[in-house]
């Protein structure tokens, strides 16, 4: 499961987020950019809730705001909205 969210108000450089969940774990991808291009980092979570109560609290981004992505194709990038080959 991947999901992909826009940071309204941003008092930072992070405009976007993504909620990547693999076999893992739960991953919160921090993106900048006018169109979230660019990756500036990632934050582990044990569950999705985790991931969703964080970006709420520091992005404001509630349960609604978020855009299904699906998951990337194998040898895709997890962390990139645009289709980015890494195998």
């Amino acid at each position: 499961m991947r999901k992909f969210a826009l940071i309204e108000d941003t008092c930072d450089e992070v405009t976007a987020l993504i909620i990547h969940e693999c076999e893992y774990g739960v991953y919160i991808y921090t993106l900048g950019g006018i169109q979230g291009e660019v990756n500036l980092g990632d934050h582990y979570f044990a569950t999705v809730g985790e991931a969703e109560a964080t970006a709420e609290s520091s992005w404001g981004v509630r349960r609604g705001d978020w855009i299904d992505l699906g998951d990337p194709p194998r040898g895709y990038a997890a962390d990139s909205i645009k289709p980015l080959r890494v195998e």
